[in-house]
């Protein structure tokens, strides 16, 4: 028996969502958040906004349902976004910047859910405006694995109260081509 054989079989990837926040058409940005050094899994690298799965995910107010497969992959983006960087992906009239951040700290301590904050305060998560753009699943040889659902939110298409400070995007900049066709 391999090493190899033996790390297959070993970890089971969780479930996770990620969001690719993206501002601008024709020069890019793209929101990174970078992970803690305490972090078990990659610690200190830059990251879209993401984790796990939870199972209130599917308890979530949401709009725009029909047909969407793994509904619980949308929500979890969205919460994961709120969570880690306090911007909320969702439609509806916004509360202000202080009740907005009371309720992130309320969410992160576990004193309220997601779904509470969004019925609160009459907001929705519209799952039409995440577009899926790809499925990540860590390696067999990490000891902690995941299996990402990557979604796509427009950051030009945020609604009328979602304020994002300038500092959590990182320039993307334009993709330069390389040989064989793909961008860099």
């Amino acid at each position: 028996m391999s090493l190899f054989n033996t790390l297959d079989s070993a970890v089971t990837p969780r479930e996770a969502a990620a969001v690719v926040l993206l501002r601008g058409d024709t020069d890019p940005e793209v929101l990174l958040v970078e992970r803690s050094m305490s972090m078990r899994f990659m610690p200190g690298h830059h990251v879209f906004p993401g984790g796990r799965v939870d199972p209130g995910d599917a308890d979530v107010p949401t709009l725009n349902r029909a047909g969407v497969k793994n509904l619980r992959f949308v929500v979890a983006a969205a919460r994961e976004c709120f969570e880690e960087t306090g911007i909320l992906l969702a439609t509806g009239p916004h509360p202000d910047d202080d009740t907005l951040a009371a309720a992130r700290r309320a969410v992160l301590t576990r004193e309220t859910d997601f779904a509470t904050v969004l019925s609160r305060h009459g907001l929705h998560i519209d799952v039409s405006r995440f577009t899926p753009v790809g499925i990540w699943v860590t390696p067999p040889i990490s000891p902690i694995r995941f299996y990402t659902r990557f979604f796509l939110y427009r950051a030009n298409d945020v609604g009328e109260a979602t304020a994002i400070p300038e500092d959590y995007f990182r320039r993307m900049g334009t993709p330069r081509r390389c040989p064989g066709g793909m961008a860099s």
